[in-house]
């Protein structure tokens, strides 16, 4: 599957909970929701996927998710046990 597709995966999900949407109603529904045209919701979010990050603090041995560049958060929050 291509970036691209992951990315329209993700836009699906997020608008309906489910990746089978029709996409000019997904399309709508970003612009709607975000305040953002789709093209730009795509750049956007490929933009970030490549700083999206999970590790161990060494000095709390707790671990985060968020987004990080060369092991330095940028955003993040503790991973929490469900």
């Amino acid at each position: 599957m291509s970036p691209i597709q992951d990315v329209e995966e993700l836009a699906h999900y997020l608008i309906t909970g489910d990746v089978n949407k029709d996409a000019d109603e997904v399309e709508e529904a970003i612009e709607n929701m975000y305040n953002i045209d789709y093209d730009s919701f795509i750049e956007l979010i490929s933009a970030i996927v490549p700083l999206v990050n999970v590790g161990q603090s060494p000095l709390t041995q707790k671990v985060y998710k968020g987004f990080a560049v060369d092991n330095t958060w940028l955003v993040k929050e503790e991973v929490k046990d469900e």
